[in-house]
């Protein structure tokens, strides 16, 4: 892969002997200087154009090799080239180790690729525990640990890992250590290890597949949007480079490849091919190029992208005389009147017919639409469960700039639509994992978690009028006032461990979750891509912490008041990964309420089985969770409305008005919105700094859920449901379900068969 940065780290490890230990730690503070000098000068650099020396020698930000040089030996740059200084070996364990990263996004996991080597094969296997910790300056790159062990086969001489670090905060700083069969190896160790260009900033971050495919002047057109901002990186990628497992993609904000490469992609790497649908699906973005004038190409793409029923979409109305493929449609664009772009797009699978005027909610229908037809043709779009695929014709060489039709232009279009604006990390998850969110207080548990205000009022009412006139007139009584110096202190320790009691019998000491998900289920594929916002209170923090499937990526949703703690680094983490995702420490603190957002792309086996009829139709509940509420629309376009189908259960449907699915669908929505408890609405101006971490209600999730009611709308789409749940479907709440009790939820399946 090819980067934009041009780093080479030094290795230093400081001697036994003072005058070396000085020496080392001089070096340290040079590299660092120049870390943050490289950092400086990078800031603000837009794009840089890769060429082919860098496309074979990519400089990743994180890249070491141990044991380090001796204390007589001149210190180790690693230049990331085939041919590297002679491999040494630690004493101890006879073995070396380099790590590389992959590529580094502005949030998300990181892919670290190990290569251990031995110096002699071994009788039998060996393990290998390794622990990588990185932050900024404040907790002294100490905000975050991972921790993974893997196996060195008997008879090998060489293994290649990978582990996936969360990068939640700025990485500024690393600390690696190393345990060889149970034992810690010090010269497999390595502390304040500079990531150069680690800081997390805004930045969009581009993976192009065989070689550069959006040159110079059209990333600095892209660049230019004010929905972005920040910094433009773009990678390159070779097919056979590709994550195999789709986490590794959640740092990455656009993958561009040509329309034979997704093809080719699918027959030579299926593995690499599914990771990259599923990253799709779970809310990524996907533009090919060089799709033909007439589009002959998506056909096959629709293939690739596993899309079984696209050929029975009903085919779009000409525009500027060109007919576009089933499944795709212009780009709807801001300011517009298109309606909220995100959220037509998930529904909208066909054309936009005119509104019906005697078909109920059809006032004002037209409006939302555009009046003109626009030459969006050099572009169109597809939405894949909570991504977007853009097609082009041709190659990204350079946007049509035409000054005198700046409302027609390729650039001004795209930059206008949704394929640019939901290019930004913060703006489709809503949240920044290291800044505090405005919103966090919208979705406690209810009732847990406040502060118990009026028994704290009556409480130290009682105790004011005990300790003072009540406690003063007793002991004046007996004659016996200098006991106020033990009976004071007394009565404050009975008054706080009634304060304490009162918080124990009311919030317990069980684990408490409110979730609230989105789940997009494709079932001729069988595929689901699910959204969760999760609200935690524990009474005691449960031993062991939190345990994610490997498939889910994890991210905090900070409150205003913990703003402080991120920035000292007081808010450190640990995570394990087993066959899981261990989150150890600091995930799930007591007594403390607690967010998370979790994304997970997955095959699913749940489904509705709909079978049509004459009269209407019967819906067997193959989901897996009951269904209490269900909104149906079938491939004749008809409309049905149920509000109790259990597990495994069957109904028949007669068909109802539109009318009757909006009022009913919109009301259990309703009921369900996120609200502030009394005191906790954010009062007041925040820092201007908070505006950069994204808004819940803006994110992915919210907007597909307000899609669902969008008065906009007036069907569901053919071969379509919104079921509303007792329970998420493929929804994983980080405990046994004896161990947590879930309460106040709200869940949605959107399902297409």
């Amino acid at each position: 892969m090819t980067g934009a940065e041009h780093v080479s780290y030094e290795m230093l490890q400081p001697s036994r002997q003072r005058r070396q230990r000085k020496l080392a730690f001089a070096r340290t503070i040079v590299v660092a200087l120049t870390a943050i000098l490289g950092a400086a000068a990078t800031h603000g650099q837009t794009f840089v154009p890769a060429t082919p020396a860098m496309a074979s020698a990519s400089q990743p930000q994180i890249g070491f090799s141990l044991p380090a040089p001796g204390p007589n030996a001149p210190p180790a740059v690693l230049r990331w080239q085939p041919a590297v200084a002679a491999a040494r070996y630690s004493k101890q364990s006879g073995l070396n180790v380099t790590c590389l990263s992959g590529v580094t996004g502005e949030y998300g996991y990181v892919p670290l690729e190990i290569t251990v080597g031995a110096q002699k094969a071994t009788v039998d296997d060996r393990e290998l525990r390794f622990r990588f910790a990185m932050g900024g300056w404040q907790s002294r790159g100490q905000d975050i640990a991972v921790e993974q062990t893997f196996t060195l086969p008997a008879g090998a001489t060489t293994g290649v890992y990978r582990m996936l670090a969360p990068r939640l905060t700025d990485w500024q700083y690393g600390h690696w250590q190393a345990w060889v069969d149970g034992r810690p190896d010090d010269e497999l160790q390595l502390s304040n290890l500079p990531i150069i260009g680690g800081s997390s900033g805004v930045r969009t971050t581009v993976i192009s597949v065989g070689t550069q495919l959006i040159d110079t002047n059209t990333a600095n057109e892209i660049q230019a949007a004010s929905a972005l901002g920040g910094s433009w990186t773009q990678e390159v990628a070779q097919p056979q480079e590709l994550p195999e497992n789709w986490l590794e993609y959640t740092s990455i904000d656009l993958v561009v490849l040509q329309a034979k490469q997704l093809v080719d992609l699918t027959a030579d790497e299926p593995r690499r091919a599914q990771s990259l649908r599923r990253w799709i699906r779970s809310g990524g973005n996907l533009w090919i190029t060089e799709s033909d004038e007439k589009w002959t190409a998506l056909s096959n793409v629709a293939k690739a992208l596993d899309i079984k029923d696209a050929t029975n979409e009903a085919a779009w109305p000409e525009s500027s005389g060109k007919t576009l493929p089933p499944g795709w449609r212009p780009a709807p664009l801001a300011m517009e009147n298109d309606g909220p772009l995100q959220g037509l797009l998930a529904l909208r699978r066909s054309a936009p017919a005119e509104p019906d005027p005697g078909r109920p909610d059809a006032a004002g229908a037209s409006q939302s639409r555009p009046a003109n037809p626009r030459e969006t043709n050099r572009f169109i779009v597809m939405p894949y469960g909570l991504g977007l695929v853009t097609a082009f014709p041709g190659r990204l060489n350079g946007l049509n700039r035409n000054s005198m039709y700046m409302g027609w232009d390729s650039g001004n279009l795209l930059n206008r639509s949704d394929s640019v604006t939901r290019l930004s990390w913060r703006a489709r998850h809503g949240l920044s994992p290291s800044e505090p969110s405005l919103e966090f207080n919208n979705w406690l548990i209810p009732g847990v978690g406040m502060a118990p205000v009026t028994m704290f009022q009556f409480l130290i009412t009682l105790f004011v009028i005990g300790v003072g006139p009540v406690n003063y007139f007793l002991l004046a009584r007996r004659r016996r006032l200098p006991l106020l110096l033990l009976t004071a202190p007394a009565a404050a320790i009975v008054a706080v461990g009634l304060l304490f009691a009162y918080g124990l019998l009311t919030d317990g000491v069980a684990t408490r979750v409110r979730a609230r998900s989105v789940t997009l289920l494709d079932q001729g594929a069988g595929q689901a891509a699910t959204w969760s916002r999760l609200s935690y209170y524990a009474g005691m923090a449960p031993a062991g912490g939190l345990t994610m499937p490997d498939d889910v990526a994890i991210y905090p949703i900070l409150p205003e008041w913990a703003s402080d703690r991120s920035r000292r680094g007081a808010l450190r983490r640990e995570m394990e990964w087993t066959d899981q995702q261990r989150l150890v420490q600091g995930w799930l603190p007591s007594r403390t309420p607690t967010q998370f957002l979790t994304v997970s792309s997955r095959s699913s086996p749940g489904r509705l089985i709909v079978r049509e009829g004459g009269q209407g139709v019967q819906v067997e509940n193959q989901l897996g969770v009951d269904v209490q509420a269900l909104a149906l629309q079938d491939g004749q376009g008809r409309l049905y409305w149920t509000e109790e189908i259990a597990r495994d259960g069957t109904v028949r449907l007669e068909p109802v008005e539109w009318s009757t699915v909006a009022m009913k669908l919109r009301g259990v929505f309703a009921d369900h919105e996120p609200t502030y408890p009394a005191g906790g609405d954010p009062t007041g101006g925040a820092p201007s700094y908070y505006a950069y971490a994204g808004q819940l209600s803006t994110g992915l999730l919210e907007v597909q859920l307000a899609a669902m009611i969008e008065p906009t709308i007036h069907e569901l789409g053919n071969c379509t449901y919104i079921a509303v749940t007792d329970r998420g479907m493929n929804l994983d709440l980080g405990r046994p379900a004896g161990e947590i009790t879930e309460e106040a939820s709200f869940h949605v399946v959107r399902g297409t068969w």
